[in-house]
């Protein structure tokens, strides 16, 4: 028989070096709980940290940005913001729309009525679309005018309020709320289509 056969064979363990061998040591010695709660506030904390202060940092420079008057749009830019003001301020017109105008039995209003709530009428409606513009104010266009006074002046110069108002308590009450916001918003895309 050879001696080889016979002597059991000795595995010789290599210490483990550097971030693993700390770990194994770690959780040998202390558990696994212990080396969780470890990692967590070495390791994943302060990388989530820095990655929230990344974020925050960009997202400041973009306010700042904004703020400043310095962001640029671009034509197909402006027609999405746009159109996503018409889409917003559709809903709110309509929430006014409906406070302003009478309830109860479904009946339409009588001329005198009617002339009675189109100045009210309108300027509740004024206060929303003008409002409503100011939430792109910094965005501009390449020539420096500011999409949120651009937006506000056509509306102003299309006579929107006011022609939205005389149209709705003439046909006022509407069938379905979708069909306001429609309305609503017909007219508002009338003011920047001309």
């Amino acid at each position: 028989m050879n001696k080889q056969e016979t002597m059991p064979h000795v595995y010789r363990v290599t210490p483990l070096r550097g971030s693993l061998g700390l770990a194994v040591q770690i959780v040998s010695t202390f558990g696994l709980a212990v080396f969780l709660v470890l990692y967590y506030v070495l390791v994943m904390q302060p990388r989530e940290q820095a990655r929230y202060d990344g974020l925050r940092g960009s997202v400041e420079s973009v306010l700042r940005l904004v703020e400043e008057g310095r962001t640029l749009v671009s034509p197909e830019q402006s027609e999405r913001l746009t159109e996503l003001y018409v889409q917003a301020v559709g809903s709110e017109l309509a929430d006014r729309v409906e406070q302003a105008l009478p309830r109860g039995p479904v009946r339409s209003l009588t001329a005198a009525e009617a002339r009675g709530l189109r100045p009210e009428l309108a300027e509740e409606l004024q206060d929303v679309l003008t409002t409503r513009t100011r939430l792109l104010r910094g965005m501009r266009h390449r020539d420096g005018h500011d999409l949120s006074d651009v937006l506000a002046r056509r509306i102003a110069d299309a006579g929107t309020a006011d022609k939205l108002a005389g149209r709705l308590v003439v046909e006022w009450p509407y069938g379905t709320r979708a069909a306001l916001v429609a309305t609503c918003r017909e007219a508002v895309y009338d003011a920047f289509r001309k």
